[in-house]
């Protein structure tokens, strides 16, 4: 509650070498107050030395010395101007042990999972001869330490199982990849060009990274990619050969192949042919099959067959599903049938007009003619004449039977 009197005094007339008092008197409500100070010294103040730091560093053990990670070691050393008597020191906010040699101290802390990730803090406090020193990582001469006790994190983009159809284009949706530190910088790279999809099988895209830059490596994760084949074969192409001299039919004892080609590799095959179960022959994507014509078969050839392919997709073709030329099974002869009587008489002399004949063939593209030698009859001779009817062939190869009529005269 008193008020002092200020004083400056001019001390440059005086050596460095002067000592001397100075004497206060109060002027207060007691008489005689007075403050002395003794012993006062005058120093060239260029050669005063004020006690601080002339280096504060801070360093890490790992691969990285300005990254730490989980495990990896502090470092921080501080050089200052002064022996340093005592110190208190404290790293990531745990107390530390330190080492004073002179005008050095150094300290250093094993980094903790559960340590704060960012930059490093730090307090040290030292005393010297002349006066304290408080310091921490502001006060720092170098760059700092990041403390990353986390890895970098991989994530999918897209989902984790995907199911693409033979042979579809796969284009991988790729990973993203963050990280607690912003100056990392890595890229996440993976195997997804190894990826066959004209092979059915399931791939697995795995997606790595490099480590961060305090040394922490990302786990690698995986997309499964499942190749699959639900697609039924599909018909490309059917061919027929016969054994006949006209393709398009055939007559009891001809054989008739049938080969279907597909756009699938095949597994395995089953057909009928006019309702026979016949053996079957695979070449990759091409099933043959075939029967020899029996009495009685008439009409188109009919067929069906069923085919797998190697994933067990299944196909089913019959003369119906696929445009060809199919063979017509003809095993009927032409049926040659006279006009009038099998047997006539006539007066010699008179003339003989034949009554000709007609012929049938279940074929309806037949368009044979009958023929005869009923041109030989000689009305002028007494006799009995032969007269023989013919007919060709129809277009499976069946030959009529010729047929005759007497002519007495």
């Amino acid at each position: 509650d008193e008020l002092w009197h200020k004083q400056e005094y001019d001390l440059s007339p005086y050596s460095t070498s002067t000592q001397f008092k100075l004497r206060f008197d109060a002027i207060s409500s007691s008489p005689s107050e007075r403050m002395e100070l003794d012993d006062i010294r005058i120093y060239d103040a260029d050669a005063i030395t004020i006690y601080g730091i002339s280096s504060l560093n801070i360093t890490s053990s790992g691969s990285n010395p300005t990254h730490a990670k989980t495990g990896d070691t502090l470092m921080v050393s501080m050089q200052v101007n002064e022996p340093i008597l005592d110190a208190n020191t404290t790293v990531l906010n745990r107390t530390t042990m330190s080492v004073i040699n002179d005008t050095l101290l150094t300290t250093s802390l094993i980094v903790y999972e559960n340590d704060t990730n960012g930059n490093s803090t730090f307090s040290i406090t030292t005393s010297s001869a002349s006066a304290s020193l408080t310091v921490s990582e502001l006060n720092l001469t170098d760059i700092n330490v990041f403390i990353d006790t986390a890895k970098p994190v991989i994530t999918l983009n897209g989902n984790a199982n995907i199911t693409i159809e033979r042979p579809d284009t796969y284009i991988d949706a790729g990973a993203t990849i963050t990280d607690n530190d912003p100056k990392y910088n890595g890229t996440v790279s993976s195997n997804a060009n190894d990826i066959r999809t004209y092979i059915v099988r399931s791939y697995l895209v795995e997606y790595n990274a490099p480590a961060d830059l305090a040394g922490n490596v990302p786990a690698s994760i995986v997309r499964t990619v499942n190749v699959v084949d639900t697609t039924p074969p599909s018909p490309r192409s059917l061919i027929l050969q016969t054994t006949n001299t006209d393709s398009t039919r055939a007559k009891q004892g001809d054989t008739i192949t049938f080969s279907l080609t597909t756009d699938s590799r095949l597994s395995n095959a089953s057909a009928t042919i006019l309702n026979r179960t016949v053996m079957t022959s695979i070449s990759i994507t091409t099933v043959m099959f075939q029967t020899t014509i029996l009495a009685g078969d008439s009409g188109n050839a009919s067929f069906s067959v069923t085919v797998h392919d190697s994933s067990g997709n299944r196909l089913t073709v019959t003369e119906a599903d696929i445009a060809f030329n199919n063979v017509f099974i003809d095993t009927a002869k032409p049926v040659i049938t006279l006009n009038g009587n099998a047997n006539t008489t006539i007066e010699r002399y008179d003339t003989y007009t034949d009554a000709g004949a007609t012929i049938t063939d279940e074929d309806p593209k037949y368009n044979g003619t009958v023929s005869s030698n009923a041109s030989n009859i000689n009305t002028d001779t007494v006799g009995s004449y032969f007269i023989e009817y013919h007919a060709p062939a129809d277009l499976a190869g069946n030959v009529p039977a010729s047929i005759v009529r007497i002519v007495n005269i």
